[in-house]
């Protein structure tokens, strides 16, 4: 900048572009000693808290020390803004609104189904069920009855999710419908003749 005049009329419009008020402008700008600093002390009629930009901050302190105002500085971007913190993942157990699938460890075979609770919670039930041999309820135990086999409850997965559950049916059958093996007793009931012919001739 050239002159003082215009070193000020920079620093002013700097300033109301960061929110500064005009009654604070005019105090600034009121002359209260001849020093470019404040001199130990000495007692400031102001004090302002600019964030430190390099080429900017320098000459609105200089004006403002000028003005026996106090100035303290404050980083333009803090560690906060450089590193984030960063959402806690969201664990298959805790998702919700789920088409999921649960394999047998020793065959082809897989379960699917679907939930409006914590995955998690639906996995246990199903657990529950193997561990109680209620194979009339539950077509998982029903299968480790029978063959002996166990269930791959690591290997479980999320195929999708869906938040209204009429689509989530119809999403949990299309899968059932064009999975190699389901285990399940039933196709879901809920897809036309028509998709069900061009589901399972995807399929094959």
């Amino acid at each position: 900048l050239n002159s003082k005049a215009e070193e000020r009329k920079y620093v002013s419009n700097v300033l109301k572009a960061n929110g500064y008020t005009k009654t604070f402008l005019r105090n600034c700008q009121k002359p209260v000693t001849n020093s470019n600093a404040l001199d130990e002390g000495e007692q400031a009629t102001g004090f302002a808290v600019i964030p430190y930009i390099q080429g900017v901050t320098e000459p609105i302190k200089r004006i403002l020390n000028s003005h026996n105002v106090k100035v303290a500085q404050k980083p333009f971007q803090t560690l906060g803004h450089i590193f984030a913190k960063p959402k806690d993942p969201v664990t298959k157990e805790q998702r919700i609104d789920a088409i999921y699938s649960i394999p047998c460890n020793d065959c082809d075979n897989e379960y699917i189904g679907q939930t409006k609770r914590q995955f998690g919670t639906r996995l246990k039930e199903h657990q529950k069920a193997v561990f109680l041999s209620k194979k009339e309820n539950s077509a998982l135990s029903e299968h480790t009855c029978l063959t002996n086999h166990t269930i791959g409850w690591d290997n479980s997965k999320i195929i999708t999710t869906n938040r209204r559950y009429h689509q989530r049916l119809c999403l949990e059958a299309w899968h059932i419908n064009s999975a190699h093996a389901p285990l399940n007793r039933d196709d879901g009931g809920l897809l036309p003749d028509a998709y069900l012919h061009l589901v399972r001739k995807k399929g094959r």
